[in-house]
């Protein structure tokens, strides 16, 4: 979360009460990016109430990469699933999915309707296109929030990451499939964000993303960890 005080009071209780139905040992971690609004006040209002539910926090802004990083390093139960603050997909949904983590160590959301603009349609396609051509990345829509990953291979990928931008996602992916992980695609209905202005999509971001995809790619000894043979 950045700054997302209004979304705060609608994404947690509706995880809670999705949550709740599927298991009760569960937990749900709050990465806060230094917000500077009401966020962290109103996560840890429902941390008191709610000890399943966790406050880590950045003291400087640092990006989605390294909250990401940070959320990986904090789970610990053996399902994780992470999305974005701005509640855009129906929880419901997990009570289809989650059943399926028991023969699949990775599935990862793609949009039916993306409700982009002409500008982020544009970057998602290249990226697409471009982490495909690079990496033989062949998910459809690599940048969705809509991903659970069994935590041994959280646990395998974690301290390999780098990214500080959105290519958080794709190395995600890259990682997985370079350590033998089967990604299962699943449709997903996408909401468009209601409340709170979102930090991506920018041509600072989007510089960003490709410095570090050059980065990555040329990175020394970046394909000696491939691994041929599928885990499950």
């Amino acid at each position: 979360m950045y700054n997302e005080e209004t979304n705060a009071g609608i994404v947690l209780p509706t995880l809670q009460r999705t949550l709740q139905s599927l298991t009760e040992d569960y937990e749900i971690v709050v990465v806060d990016d230094a917000s500077r609004d009401r966020t962290v006040p109103l996560v840890e209002d429902y941390a008191r109430r709610d000890p399943r539910i966790r406050l880590v926090r950045h003291e400087k802004n640092l990006g989605y990469g390294a909250s990401l990083r940070t959320g990986f390093l904090s789970v610990t139960k053996e399902i994780v699933f992470y999305t974005d603050a701005d509640v855009p997909i129906d929880f419901e949904i997990l009570r289809s999915v989650v059943p399926l983590m028991e023969e699949n160590p990775a599935i990862v959301g793609y949009r039916l309707d993306r409700h982009d603009t002409w500008r982020r349609w544009l970057f998602s396609q290249a990226y697409n296109l471009l982490l495909r051509l690079l990496f033989g990345l062949r998910v459809r829509d690599v940048n969705f929030s809509f991903k659970l990953i069994r935590k041994r291979a959280v646990d395998d990928f974690k301290s390999r990451l780098r990214s500080k931008s959105v290519f958080i996602d794709g190395e995600i992916l890259v990682q997985l499939t370079r350590l033998g992980y089967a990604i299962r695609e699943w449709p997903v209905e996408y909401r468009p964000r209601k409340f709170g202005l979102s930090t991506l999509g920018t041509w600072r971001q989007a510089w960003m993303t490709l410095t570090e995809i050059r980065d990555f790619y040329f990175r020394r000894g970046a394909w000696s960890d491939l691994i041929p043979s599928p885990k499950q």
